[in-house]
């Protein structure tokens, strides 16, 4: 585990830039947004398909045909039946990015502050959610 954390932690550190590489990414057992995160996101443009909702231990995003993830439960069902996953965050004042891998499908997104009421999403290339970058704003 601690070899696969090594090898998978330069990538997380790269497709962070700027400031945001002064945190440190850890491994951990659930989810810590940040307080400046908390609440309902809504997309700026009608042409975006999701929605993300931040609560203290929990990340959750919704799709424009209603069907929502919320990434603590899928955790916690894949720790029951699952010996192979994967689960960091990298958080500073700026950003929160959160990388979590199970059984081979990563999830890598990073919530960028723009303003108290605006962030910019990105999704890493092949990880999910797909289609969920972009600018949000606080609803």
């Amino acid at each position: 585990m601690k070899k696969l954390i090594v090898v998978l932690m330069p990538l997380l550190l790269a497709s962070c830039s700027g400031d945001d590489a002064k945190g440190t990414p850890v491994t951990v057992q659930t989810f810590h947004p940040p307080g400046w995160l908390h609440g309902t996101w809504l997309p700026q443009s009608a042409a975006q398909q999701y929605s993300f909702a931040f609560q203290e231990d929990n990340v959750c995003y919704y799709a424009a045909n209603t069907n929502f993830t919320c990434w603590k439960e899928a955790v916690e069902t894949t720790k029951q039946f699952e010996d192979d996953y994967l689960f960091e965050e990298h958080i500073t004042d700026s950003t929160y990015a959160v990388n979590y891998t199970v059984n081979d499908v990563v999830t890598a997104v990073q919530f960028k502050k723009l303003s108290a009421d605006k962030i910019n999403v990105a999704v890493a290339n092949g990880a999910e959610p797909k289609g969920a970058a972009g600018v949000f704003v606080r609803k």
